[in-house]
């Protein structure tokens, strides 16, 4: 009996392995086929991606060369030119009004405030904006265009 009972466990590996292997589908050609076709058109993508990975990485890397290349280039400047007041003040320096324009305006900034206050503008390098709420001294004809 004992014998009958391990030929029988035998058997049934035997069965289960085989229809295991018939459980087992398999693929037609044509399914072979358009897995094959995918697989090329996937690799074809990823080879166009790598491809524009590799150029933008080539052209910003060119780019960060002659960008670094050219604050090198500024740098070695900035250090060569000596530094003085002129050179600092040059940026600011104030866009001018045609000259009617600026003599209106400065009689106008002279009845507004005191000439402390302009000077002192002038100093900071801001324009004068008069205070509309308050009332006008004797040019009322200039501020409404009468004159």
């Amino acid at each position: 009996m004992l014998v009958f009972f391990l030929q029988a466990v035998h058997a049934t590996n035997e069965i289960t392995s085989s229809s295991f292997r018939r459980l087992k589908k398999k693929k037609t050609f044509l399914e072979l086929k358009d897995a094959e076709n995918f697989q090329l058109n996937e690799r074809f993508h990823l080879e166009k991606k790598i491809a524009n990975v590799q150029a933008t990485y080539q052209e910003r890397s060119a780019k960060n060369k002659s960008l670094k290349r050219i604050k090198l280039e500024y740098s070695d400047r900035i250090k060569n030119i000596p530094i003085s007041n002129s050179n600092l003040d040059e940026p600011r320096k104030k866009r001018r009004l045609p000259s009617s324009i600026s003599q209106k305006l400065v009689r106008n900034e002279n009845s507004y405030r005191s000439t402390s206050e302009t000077k002192s503008s002038e100093e900071k390098g801001f324009f004068f904006l008069p205070d509309l709420n308050m009332t006008p001294t004797d040019e009322n004809e200039t501020l409404y265009g009468t004159s």
